[in-house]
């Protein structure tokens, strides 16, 4: 139990780091090619998620309640699981559907030249909808992790009030 509350407090450590973090990535992705500094960019983007997911699992353990939980954290459980799983499964999944039909019109035109030329455009298209995926993805994680900041904040001024 001792190491749960150490973890815990950890993690709410890391949560403003994250955030800061976050913003970066988004201010990054939305203003900046943040492409060439890959992989950090991925390390960092995961590692924001990881810290997320962990206040997520260390939040249940305290609820212990799957519907009390949802009822309290259904914005984090957006912000962190969905969008991110969906979307890797997304980008993943989007890379054989139009791999493979490039490929079936590369088989059967003539022209390679052309074909190079689509394959170009497609990628640059998917790179833009990849970037504006991630900037959402990110916007969402922000925003939730502000407004558990000010719930803790009305809570904590609640129980004040509530003492005098």
């Amino acid at each position: 139990m001792a190491m749960v509350n150490k973890l815990e407090k950890i993690i709410d450590v890391l949560i403003v780091p994250s955030v800061i973090t976050l913003a970066i990535l988004i201010i990054g992705g939305l203003f900046f090619d943040l492409e060439k500094y890959e992989p950090l960019v991925t390390i960092a983007d995961t590692a924001v998620a990881f810290v997320f997911v962990t206040d997520l699992v260390l939040k249940y353990r305290r609820v212990n309640s799957v519907k009390k939980f949802i009822r309290l954290y259904w914005l984090e459980i957006l912000a962190v699981f969905p969008f991110y799983l969906l979307f890797r499964v997304l980008t993943f999944a989007s890379d054989f559907g139009p791999a493979s039909e490039i490929l079936q019109k590369a088989f059967h035109e003539s022209s390679l030249l052309k074909e190079g030329r689509e394959i170009e455009a497609f990628a640059r298209e998917e790179r833009q909808a990849g970037r504006l995926l991630r900037v959402g993805q990110r916007s969402l994680r922000i925003i939730a992790a502000r407004l558990v900041h000010a719930h803790k904040r009305l809570v904590k001024a609640h129980k004040e009030i509530k003492a005098s």
